[in-house]
């Protein structure tokens, strides 16, 4: 049983090698597509230094 085991985790670890070892698909698309995006984070950075001075201002009435 214990040989059986191990036959079939080499067997395993064999066919996941084989297999991750693919060539990745070029999209021809994608690679000569010359669009840009924008990210803009200002509103969630913004909620988030509102939403901190709000929980620090009980700090304020420490004497």
């Amino acid at each position: 049983m214990k040989k059986f085991k191990i036959t079939m985790m080499s067997i395993l670890a064999l066919t996941l090698f084989l297999t991750s070892c693919s060539k990745e698909e070029s999209d021809p698309a994608i690679e000569g597509s010359t669009e840009k995006a924008t990210l803009s984070f200002g509103a969630t950075l913004n909620d988030l230094l509102n939403s901190r001075s709000q929980t620090k201002a009980h700090f304020s009435d420490v004497p």
